[in-house]
């Protein structure tokens, strides 16, 4: 989630280590780590929106889930 908000970030984020950012930590570590985090987050769904079933194993988001086994056949992933 990129932004500067603090309110918006702390009660939205889904990764612990993700901090508010803006003109106080603009290109510091805290940045970097956001950025990263938002810019996979922006391929996940480019790939969810492209295919019906996709995968996806990446620094922050793994699909499917490491170790999980689908009940279903899924042939596309």
């Amino acid at each position: 989630m990129r932004g500067y908000q603090s309110r918006w970030v702390e009660n939205y984020k889904v990764q612990p280590q993700l901090k508010a950012v803006g003109p106080w930590n603009k290109d510091g570590p805290e940045d970097e780590l956001n950025r990263a985090y938002f810019a996979e987050f922006v391929e996940v769904v480019g790939k969810a929106l492209h295919s019906g079933t996709f995968s996806h194993q990446g620094d922050f988001w793994q699909f499917p889930l490491v170790g999980y086994v689908n009940p279903h056949e899924h042939p596309h992933c």
